[in-house]
Parts: structure tokens; C-alpha cells; sequence
């Protein structure tokens, strides 16, 4: 079976009870746009290691320098043809997620990326979050 394989490198920064989402924005294969709140991250690029790459998104789309702290979690997950946002075969994703911590930088929306607001967001805001497991309070 012919696919597509992707692997993703994420941040979990948290701090003082409040965790860091970038407002991610696709458009669709239908001319639509798909918008959630994500975790900063993305894809690896050629070359990249995986730290390398959690660092460089969480710099693009938030503008914080981070460091990570350890490995949170890897998930895999499966996108059938036809359900994809964009053309092509069933898409296998594999996202690593890093605890992480903001260590420099400020807070910048990424200009011309995947990504156009970020946002420290509480508990109680993010209470639908696929992330709220996490949460170390």
C-alpha cells in the first residue's frame, strides 16, 4: 500500500499553571481552512534531529528560545485518503512531544508559517485540549 509518512517534533511548555499553544491554520484540498490551537511544533526537516527540530518550531512559532527537559510522549496516528486536508495517499503521522522550558526570547506570532497567533492558555481554557493530561497542577 502506497502512504505517506511524516514525523513532527512538539513542545509541552508550561509555566506558572498555564501551557503554550500556537493557533495553527491549513487550507484545505476543498478550498476551505482548518483551524485548531496545537501544541508549537511541526515537521522534521532534512537532517534535523528530532531535539533540533522541537527547538527551531517552538522558536518560529512562538519566538521563545526553549531547552528541553525530557521526552513527554509519541504518538501515531492515521489519516485514510480522501480524509487528508490536502491532496494525496493515507498519511501515517508520528508526533514526538517534549516536555520543555522557555528559557529566552519573547513572545512573537510567527509571520508567513503554518501558524498565526500564540497563547499561554489556563486550565479552564483549554479544558477540551487532547494536551490537558499533562497538566503537572
Amino acid at each position: 500500500m502506497d502512504f505517506a509518512t511524516r514525523v513532527g517534533a512538539y513542545c509541552w511548555i508550561e509555566n506558572e499553571g498555564r501551557v503554550l499553544l500556537a493557533h495553527w491554520s491549513q487550507t484545505t484540498a476543498d478550498g476551505g481552512v482548518y483551524e485548531r490551537w496545537t501544541l508549537p511544533g511541526g515537521g522534521v526537516e532534512w537532517a534535523e534531529s528530532l531535539p533540533q527540530t522541537a527547538i527551531r518550531e517552538a522558536r518560529e512559532e512562538t519566538g521563545h528560545e526553549v531547552r528541553l527537559d525530557h521526552l513527554l510522549t509519541v504518538f501515531n496516528f492515521f489519516v485514510p485518503q480522501g480524509q487528508r486536508l490536502v491532496e494525496g495517499p493515507p498519511l501515517h503521522y508520528v508526533q514526538v512531544v517534549y516536555a520543555a522550558t522557555v528559557i529566552g526570547g519573547q513572545l512573537t506570532r510567527e509571520r508567513g508559517g503554518s501558524t498565526n497567533d500564540v497563547r499561554w492558555f489556563t486550565r479552564t481554557r483549554s479544558r477540551r485540549s487532547r494536551w490537558r493530561r499533562w497538566w503537572t497542577r
